[in-house]
């Protein structure tokens, strides 16, 4: 079939057009993370309202495939432009992008592209003329953004050319079908300037019909086979890469990126994506299959702060941060109503705040002055307007908040204004991360045996006189611990009972063992860590124990909070709580009421000595993980020892 579509290049009235484009740069740093961001960003903006006005769910195939140069319209010019570009004098310092960029299509029957579609969108509209259309913005404009909606994730025009270095030879196809079922197709390559003859070109080289390469309109000016290639059957929009890059990893480095940005959306079914190669499915992501996924590649086990990428923090956390906790409404000044979910953590490896806007985490941060508490935290802003204030203070890249941008955006709001918004989100996220790094502020304040927890390693003096007043025996506290210096007391089946030092931090008492401990062996404490790793992965489940004073009820009834947790759900487990005291096995605290989380009455069981005497209590049938209120009256703080019977 004879057609007049093909590649054509713009001539150039003046100066030349380099390699070094930074729109394209911008993005090139993390090639797959911009490729991601900005693809399902501007996919977001683009999709579609059902009934009632709410956006339909957001559908998105990323297919990497084998095709042949017949499938692409004029293939051929391409390549011979390629060449010209790559042998222009001004040209000669890209040798490198050159080489891979040739050797990437020298084989004409075996051309790899990646196939990015998303669907329940509006796909492109307008003609090539309108300035004001989706399609001019997207295909032919450059820094030009047209965006019906207000809180939409783009801004600059400038996202689009994360594809284009996506590409080994900066070359894309757009495809599109909207609603009114208008096909439109374009090509479009942007490398550097380069000579035809006597006339210098432009960078930018467009696959279109006739001389002036307009959009193709009518699809059956395409063979059969571009037609198979090209062609969409619903709705949205189809960008193709020609000649991507492509690691043998790279459904995992996909996920992982999809999973760190957008597992929000994910989180409420507006958002799912297929993984293929070849048409075939490799990976299912949505909110059915997001909990496992976040298991399987950002388990807190193997999880490496030192490796992470932005946004920092483990996903994990912030799912379940934001699924787990009720959140903290309050309104912010400009932008409204937002929510801030929070959570204390077992673990550092997060200590950031995930801020979230139109369904992704446009960046993390680590809030000063809280570094000795483990923590992470959620930040969403709840209405149209705050959005669009908070979308006018992001920067190209959509990865942080730049007050200064907002004078340029805002007719109505200036840099001062700016400044003061992030102060206000500041101080909402300050105040709650107080209320963390106050129970242990009020845990040493109030509970003296912090200080005096274990005199030795083997636990307090055997040699103490005190009965039970709550002063020191003349031969107590033989050894002092300061209150950011505390024991923490290890118990493992596979390693011997050991006291471990935790430096520079405010702790309260926690005791971690493993799920089936009868007896310790013989270890050391810097094999502990290997080991509950070894155990975890024989099957055993690592539990964790934390109990902290929370408030005092009367003079002799006090409150405090047990946590128990675990890597995986444990039911029925019975735990001994005694008291660390001066008398050694009687115990001066009463149990009065002991309540779980969901308000329901734990039972427990008090323990006598041979003599009759209460030495303890055994609590019975804790799910975990849990959290208790334990109510005891006690003549004076009591440190608790907690193990499992």
């Amino acid at each position: 079939m004879e057609t007049n579509i093909g590649w054509k290049g713009i001539p150039k009235i003046k100066g030349w057009d380099g390699l070094n484009n930074a729109a394209i740069q911008t993005f090139n740093s993390d090639i797959v993370r911009s490729f991601i961001r900005e693809m399902f960003q501007n996919s977001n903006d683009a999709r579609e309202f059902g009934e009632g006005e709410k956006k339909k769910k957001l559908k998105i195939s990323l297919n990497y495939r084998t095709i042949t140069s017949e499938e692409i319209p004029d293939f051929n010019e391409l390549i011979e432009i390629i060449k010209s570009t790559s042998n222009a004098p001004a040209n000669k310092g890209h040798e490198q992008f050159f080489k891979q960029a040739l050797e990437s299509i020298q084989d004409q029957n075996s051309i790899c592209v990646l196939e990015y579609k998303d669907y329940n969108t509006v796909g492109l509209s307008g003609s090539d003329e309108d300035n004001d259309s989706t399609f001019y913005a997207c295909v032919l404009a450059e820094g030009l953004s047209i965006k019906k909606n207000t809180t939409a994730g783009g801004s600059y025009g400038i996202g689009k050319n994360s594809t284009y270095g996506f590409s080994k030879i900066r070359t894309v196809l757009y495809s599109s079908l909207n609603k009114e079922e208008e096909f439109i197709f374009q090509g479009v390559a942007k490398l550097a300037s380069y000579k035809k003859g006597d006339t210098t070109n432009e960078y930018r080289v467009f696959l279109g019909e006739g001389t002036e390469a307009r959009s193709v309109r009518d699809k059956n000016k395409l063979t059969q086979k571009q037609k198979d290639f090209l062609v969409r059957d619903k709705p949205g929009l189809t960008q193709i890469v020609l000649c991507p890059m492509k690691t043998e990893m790279w459904i995992e480095e996909f996920a992982k990126t999809i999973l760190k940005n957008y597992w929000q959306l994910l989180s409420i079914d507006e958002l799912e994506v297929e993984l293929m190669e070849e048409g075939k499915v490799q990976l299912f992501i949505s909110k059915d299959t997001l909990e496992g996924l976040l298991e399987q590649y950002f388990n807190n086990t193997e999880f490496d702060p030192a490796e992470d990428t932005a946004p920092k923090g483990n996903p994990l956390d912030y799912y379940n941060c934001y699924k787990k906790n009720e959140p903290i409404d309050a309104e912010i000044y400009a932008i409204g109503k937002v929510k801030f979910f929070y959570e204390e953590l077992d673990h550092k490896k997060t200590n950031h705040i995930a801020f979230i806007r139109n369904g992704m985490v446009i960046y993390s941060e680590n809030i000063h002055g809280f570094s000795s508490i483990k923590y992470c935290g959620v930040f969403l802003a709840d209405e149209e307007g705050g959005n669009e204030i908070l979308r006018m203070m992001e920067p190209p890249t959509h990865d942080h908040f730049d007050p200064p941008r907002l004078e340029e955006k805002s007719k109505e709001y200036t840099k001062k204004d700016g400044e003061k918004i992030l102060k206000e989100i500041k101080s909402l996220i300050r105040k709650c991360l107080n209320q963390i790094l106050e129970r242990y502020r009020t845990g040493v304040e109030e509970i003296p045996w912090l200080n005096e927890l274990f005199n030795t390693p083997n636990g307090l003096s055997k040699s103490t006189k005190g009965h039970n007043t709550g002063i020191n025996g003349i031969n107590e506290t033989v050894s002092r611990i300061s209150s950011n210096n505390v024991k923490v007391l290890s118990f493992s089946s596979l390693s011997k009972n050991s006291s471990v030092t935790v430096q520079g931090e405010e702790e309260s008492v926690t005791k971690s063992f493993i799920s089936g401990n009868k007896k310790g062996s013989s270890s050391n404490n810097k094999t502990s860590k290997n080991t509950s790793r070894e155990s975890a992965k024989a099957g055993s489940s690592i539990i964790k124990v934390r109990i902290f004073k929370k408030t005092t009820v009367t003079n002799n009834s006090h409150s405090y909070i047990i946590k128990f947790k675990s890597q995986e759900k444990i039911r029925n487990k019975n735990f001994l709580i005694k008291q660390i005291g001066d008398t050694g096995e009687v115990s001066s605290f009463v149990i009065t009421d002991l309540i779980d989380k969901n308000g329901n009455k734990v039972k427990f069981e008090e323990l006598k000595g041979s003599r009759g005497e209460r030495n303890g209590y055994k609590l019975l049938n804790i799910q975990i993980p849990n959290e208790l209120a334990l109510i005891v009256q006690e003549p004076y703080h009591s440190a608790f020892s907690i193990s499992e019977k």
